[in-house]
């Protein structure tokens, strides 16, 4: 299994931020030709990078989903996020960059800065 990256502030995997609509579309479609497999809906891996683009079309915000732990390891700064109990999860990244509790929707992390 390979590994899908996190990196705070620059992007995921090969999604950055300040890409284009069509960079990212370049971005997810290396990622169907390398691991799109025969039981996934078509598409699949379109519909699991959730990309926002500010009023200038560039990427602002990249979200994935839990079921990609079938397909990758997801690793924020070598912690595998899918995979680690959430307790135990929140207290590593604290240490990293404080969980912002107060902007929390409880499904999302904002850091301080």
């Amino acid at each position: 299994m390979d590994d899908l990256i996190i990196e705070p502030g620059k992007g995921i995997g090969l999604i950055k931020l300040g890409m284009s609509k069509d960079e990212v579309e370049k971005c997810i479609q290396k990622y169907t030709e390398k691991y799109q497999k025969e039981y996934h809906i078509q598409d699949y891996f379109k519909g699991f990078f959730m990309v926002e683009y500010d009023s200038e079309g560039k990427v602002d915000f990249i979200e994935i989903p839990e079921v990609l732990k079938e397909t990758f390891n997801c690793l924020l700064l070598g912690i595998d996020v899918f995979n680690t109990k959430a307790e135990d999860l929140v207290e590593k990244i604290d240490k990293i960059s404080e969980y912002d509790r107060n902007q929390s929707d409880g499904y999302t992390f904002f850091s301080r800065h």
